[in-house]
Parts: C-alpha cells; sequence; structure tokens
C-alpha cells in the first residue's frame, strides 16, 4: 500500500504480508481436528440453542403468570407452574430430548395462559350496550362497523355551488 501526499509530492509505502509460525503439517492436522469435532460440536449448539429457547419460554410464563394469573383458575395455575418446575429441572440437566420434551409441555401449558388471558380481554373489551356512544370523548360517536355517525349526530348533507364560478 502505498500514498502520496499531494501537496509536499512525499510518498509512503507499506508492505502487508501474513506471517505465521505454523507449518503447512499443522494447518493440516488442526483442519483435521475440527472436522472430526463438528458432529460434538453440532451436539453442543443443539444443547445450547434448547436450554436458551427454554429458559426465553419459562422467564416469559413466569412474567405473564405473575402479571395475569389472578385470571386464571387454581387447577390452571397450578398445571402451568408444574411445567415451568419441570422446565427449569430439565434445563439443569444436558439430555437435549429432555429439554426439548419439557419446553414443549411448558409451550402447551403456557398457550393456555394466553387463551384465558385473550377470553378475559375479550370479555372486558365488550360493550355492555352495543349502541351506547361514548360521551367521554368530546368527539363524534361512530358504529363499530363502517365508521358512518350514528343517527344522533347533527350531520347536514347539502350541495354546494362556488359562485366565482360562472357555470
Amino acid at each position: 500500500v502505498s500514498a502520496k501526499d499531494l501537496a509536499t509530492n512525499k510518498q509512503q509505502q507499506i508492505t502487508i504480508s501474513a506471517s505465521t509460525n505454523l507449518t503447512k503439517d499443522e494447518v493440516e492436522r488442526m483442519v483435521k481436528e475440527s472436522e472430526s469435532n463438528a458432529a460434538e460440536d453440532h451436539k453442543k449448539r443443539e444443547e445450547a440453542d434448547a436450554r436458551n429457547n427454554t429458559e426465553h419460554l419459562i422467564y416469559t410464563t413466569e412474567k405473564t403468570l405473575s402479571e395475569h394469573g389472578d385470571k386464571l383458575p387454581s387447577s390452571e395455575k397450578a398445571a402451568i407452574e408444574d411445567a415451568v418446575a419441570k422446565a427449569k429441572k430439565a434445563i439443569e440437566g444436558s439430555d437435549v430430548e429432555a429439554i426439548k420434551k419439557a419446553s414443549d409441555e411448558l409451550m402447551k401449558a403456557s398457550h393456555k395462559l394466553a387463551q384465558v388471558m385473550y377470553e378475559h380481554a375479550t370479555a372486558s373489551d365488550t360493550p355492555q350496550d352495543p349502541g351506547a356512544a361514548d360521551s367521554s370523548s368530546g368527539g363524534s360517536s361512530y358504529k363499530d362497523s363502517g365508521g358512518a355517525p350514528t343517527s344522533g349526530d347533527d350531520v347536514v348533507d347539502a350541495e354546494y355551488r362556488d359562485i366565482d364560478d360562472k357555470n
């Protein structure tokens, strides 16, 4: 690589070269070792991924359970807590299949939690009187579908003509 300062016409040059203290035999030996350990590395990666996914699922399930557990029946809550405990026990070991099985059980239990949460949210969002308008908003009220104004609004349908336009 060289550089030249145009104002002073000074030029500097540097050479970059790869330097290694390894012989070709050592490099080949290292490549063979990495290839022979590839299967074991893959197993460790799979275990780490399963463990990380399960830990994340445990965390999110515990958080959701602490926030919304009071909306669940006690039997459902106990089943979810049991699934969390099994998952925690599974990640203490190194059996990938046991970790995945515990994660799947926890996933099914957490789906029940989500289902109850959404049912509760849907029930609380449904208005008791669907024709009632929200007078606290200060704006005009609209029906849930179509966006058309309700009959109680002062809406005037009129035509107009521009006077400057002599048509």
